[in-house]
């Protein structure tokens, strides 16, 4: 997802179920496809979240 005021990448959620390779692969992912601009991740990640 990119925000369209400043084409910065967005990564909202991450679904993996704790597995870190999975979670290492996925965000590689998301890096190559918004590329060249910056990206943001996980901004709305609190502790309330963890348990959803």
């Amino acid at each position: 997802m990119r925000r369209t005021k400043d084409d910065t990448g967005l990564i909202q959620w991450l679904h993996c179920r704790e597995d870190a390779t999975v979670a290492e692969a996925l965000i590689a992912h998301a890096l190559t496809t918004l590329a060249p601009r910056p990206v943001e991740a996980f901004q709305f990640a609190t502790a309330l979240t963890q348990g959803l």
